[in-house]
């Protein structure tokens, strides 16, 4: 085992001393870099209270605008495909037993979008329709848009019919179906 024997001296303590004080502390900007921080303001009592002074710059590119939430960071300002079409919105969903029937199935599937089934009185197709049992194959359906889900537990013959004005869905079967059902 070495020994330490330096450490044991007083000129290894003093030597270790001068060394701290002449470069341990000293915090000074390279005028190089003083250039770069003159850009940025200097820190108020204003920009010190807002919660994220970050948000407040917002650049306009490409048509579009966006917003710098950090210091490397920027988003976009428009609101997603999501947020604009809301039966566009992609779900994945595994129906709970509870729910038997396709009037069921439909109010959960609607329950959180934003919309809902129509309180307008429906064909008789529709109300068998809506009164049939779920198949099993549907108990789980996705990843597809919420319009994909809504037309696929109706099935082809039946189109869906949407009012974005009151944000209602429905379902109607076209003419010439119901000509060849009806003759």
């Amino acid at each position: 085992m070495p020994r330490l024997i330096f450490i044991k001296t007083a000129s290894f303590w003093g030597l270790l001393t001068i060394t701290c004080l002449l470069c341990g502390c000293a915090n000074t900007i390279h005028p190089r870099y003083s250039q770069a921080t003159d850009r940025w303001p200097q820190a108020t009592s204003q920009t010190a209270n807002q919660s994220h002074p970050a948000t407040l710059e917002t650049t306009y590119k490409s048509g579009q605008y966006w917003l710098q939430t950090g210091r490397y960071h920027t988003v976009n300002s428009v609101p997603s495909k999501e947020q604009q079409a809301l039966l566009q919105v992609i779900i994945e969903v595994t129906l709970p037993e509870e729910v038997s029937d396709i009037q069921s199935a439909v109010d959960y599937l609607l329950l959180r979008s934003g919309y809902q089934f129509t309180a307008l009185p429906q064909a008789y197709d529709v109300q068998q329709l809506l009164q049939k049992p779920i198949p099993a194959v549907h108990r789980h359906l996705g990843p597809m848009t919420l319009e994909s889900a809504l037309q696929i537990l109706a099935g082809k013959p039946f189109q869906l019919t949407v009012d974005p004005v009151h944000r209602q869905v429905g379902y109607s079967l076209p003419v010439n179906i119901v000509k060849q059902v009806y003759p």
